[in-house]
């Protein structure tokens, strides 16, 4: 962290009173018309969760993200519950969801390119956006069981939907990519500058704070970082508290899958070579390693960033 780099508490439009803002585009999701809607059972809810649930569902309720229903609906997904250090998360599990959503593709950064962008840059910090994907409405209903609790429909777009990602990323970038010196990843702004006076509050620093609040965008101050130097990582601490251990020891499958190619497909021409080595850069960006720009700066993927709370 750089001494240099002080910053406005007052400037940053973050989340008072777990507020949460609130983009003015709401998105709507389009379904396959030739998929049946699927209702799923509510899945039971432990005993030693129960009141902790009930609380985070009156807290939802009350930030307007969910609202009661008691009407009829085709969808209805079941609740899925993660363990955070803050308490608990409460998800949608769509995976039936999921299959009839008609994606929008849009096309999400890789590291190698947000490192080419930056190349040559000193200073950096990242703003965090606030509660993520719930700063989006929803055009629509998304129904889910919670049990005991009754059912309920997300008003803002809920985690664990396939395209919540693509979609916050592409809002995120039309309202910060024409600033100069921003990248967009997901809910994550980089601004970087080359020194700390082309960093500080009165210049881009200060232009994306300023068009955040414009926007209705809130950021997590807690994980807003300010003045990093050249080595920094792009973390998502959720993507390990996912439930039912989909991503224990994904390294390792990977590694031993790697190998057991390699071994069983010695390349033995130019052409079997290159495709090695097309395989080798495949599984490398799935696995948690550093992506290395020309200029030698570093940045540190997240581990398993393509699986970003998609499928449970």
């Amino acid at each position: 962290m750089l001494n240099e780099i002080e910053v406005d508490n007052a400037a940053v439009p973050i989340a008072n009173n777990n507020g949460i803002g609130e983009l003015s585009v709401p998105y709507e999701i389009k379904l396959k018309s030739d998929v049946r809607p699927v209702v799923e059972p509510a899945r039971k809810i432990p005993i030693s969760i129960v009141e902790g649930v009930k609380k985070e569902l009156d807290m939802m309720e009350s930030q307007k993200i969910i609202r009661k229903v008691t009407e009829p609906t085709e969808w209805c997904s079941s609740l899925v519950t993660v363990k955070k250090p803050e308490g608990l998360r409460l998800c949608l599990d769509p995976r039936n969801l999921n299959k009839a959503i008609v994606r929008e593709w849009y096309q999400l950064p890789t590291f190698e390119e947000l490192a080419s962008k930056m190349a040559g840059a000193k200073v950096f910090s990242i703003l965090d956006g606030n509660k993520g994907f719930y700063q989006i409405k929803l055009a629509e209903q998304i129904t889910f069981n919670a049990g005991s609790f009754g059912r309920y429909c997300y008003q803002r777009v809920p985690f664990g939907l396939c395209s919540a990602p693509e979609v916050f990323h592409q809002m995120f970038k039309e309202i910060f990519s024409r600033l100069l010196g921003v990248e967009v990843y997901i809910d994550d702004i980089i601004v970087y500058g080359d020194t700390v006076e082309q960093h500080k509050q009165h210049s881009r620093l200060k232009n994306v704070l300023e068009r955040a609040k414009s926007a209705n965008v809130r950021f997590n101050k807690k994980k807003c970082r300010f003045g990093l130097s050249e080595d920094f990582e792009l973390s998502k601490p959720d993507l390990d508290t996912l439930p039912n251990g989909v991503r224990n020891n994904k390294d390792d499958v990977l590694n031993a899958d790697l190998t057991s190619n390699l071994q069983k497909n010695m390349p033995r021409d130019d052409s079997s070579l290159n495709a090695q080595k097309e395989l080798v850069n495949q599984y490398c960006s799935e696995l948690d390693r550093k992506v290395v720009s020309k200029s030698g700066r570093t940045i540190k993927k997240p581990k398993y960033l393509s699986d970003y709370i998609t499928d449970f």
